[in-house]
């Protein structure tokens, strides 16, 4: 279902990690209207990960009905994010070269993309 990208709702987690590893951005991207989401941390922590994800979506909870992301270290805190969303939070499986397609997720225009910044405490 999610990767038919048939209906709104299910978002796509990631990470960009910055200058020596220090700060990071938590970028959302609803995968049927591309539309993203990013939030700028301190740190690339499992706390900073949650406290971000919530702020950018705790809002429009309702048009969330899935997350998933990679299985990094930063998205351990998955059940906390779920239960207070109420959504299902899923974990991409890893790709293998030769082996099928990783997810690709549609980035639309500029237009779509909305910042937030702010200090997150752990």
């Amino acid at each position: 279902m999610v990767n038919a990208r048939s209906r709104l709702g299910d978002w796509e987690a990631d990470t960009i990690i910055g200058k020596a590893h220090k700060q990071a951005i938590v970028s959302l991207t609803e995968r049927q209207s591309g539309l993203a989401l990013i939030y700028k941390v301190d740190r690339r922590t499992k706390e900073n990960t949650e406290g971000a994800i919530k702020r950018l979506l705790e809002s429009i909870s309702e048009q969330v009905l899935t997350i998933t992301s990679d299985n990094g270290k930063e998205f351990a805190n998955h059940k906390a994010i779920a239960n207070d969303l109420k959504c299902d939070f899923y974990f991409g499986h890893a790709i293998h070269p030769g082996k099928e397609e990783p997810m690709k997720t549609p980035m639309g225009s500029f237009d779509n993309i909305f910042l937030r910044t702010g200090t997150l405490e752990p």
